[in-house]
């Protein structure tokens, strides 16, 4: 019972976490580099690619965190991880830059 809780609360942490990365992104506040952000040889070609990408990409973690972080408060907190990245990955295809 106890690891539950703790499996619960770390998905829910790294839902927040998720969502925190999120937000700059979104706003195009990281300049490029090579620690944070969607890094592909597309998108270092210029500064718009960059910041395009990018807050293109922060936007769908923050949909994607902010739905992770009610499903662990919800009653369908048994939706595992895996699930929310599969989401992630299929929109992400629908939706190509």
């Amino acid at each position: 019972m106890l690891v539950n809780y703790i499996i619960s609360g770390s998905n829910l942490i790294t839902s927040l976490l998720l969502v925190g990365i999120a937000i700059p992104l979104s706003y195009r506040k990281i300049k490029p580099n090579r620690l944070y952000g969607i890094r592909t040889k597309f998108s270092y070609s210029s500064d718009e690619n960059w910041y395009r990408i990018n807050q293109y990409g922060g936007k769908i973690l923050f949909k994607y965190g902010i739905e992770a972080v009610a499903k662990r408060l919800g009653p369908d907190s048994h939706l595992k991880s895996n699930q929310i990245m599969a989401q992630i990955l299929l929109e992400y295809d629908e939706h190509r830059v």
